[in-house]
């Protein structure tokens, strides 16, 4: 299987990406979660929507607010840019 160049850059700058938010979740404690409405502003509700319906993403709901695990929304923005 062949990758063209377009393709290898978008990967290499989503790993970059997801390398520096784990990055930050250890040395400053950003959290490994965001909520529901941070997560349909950053990737727009349908994507959010589709994502946790195809369990691609996972969540919980905490004291009646979603919370998104934030790698997963990174790897499923990354998979649904790619496609």
């Amino acid at each position: 299987m062949e990758i063209s160049e377009s393709k290898l850059e978008q990967l290499l700058t989503r790993a970059s990406e997801m390398g520096a938010v784990r990055a930050l979740e250890h040395l400053v404690k950003l959290a490994p979660y965001v909520g529901q409405s941070e997560a349909v502003q950053v990737y727009g509700r349908t994507n959010v929507e589709n994502w946790v319906r195809d369990g691609k993403v996972k969540f919980e709901e905490v004291r009646g607010r979603i919370r998104i695990d934030r790698d997963d929304l990174l790897k499923a923005a990354s998979i649904s840019e790619m496609a």
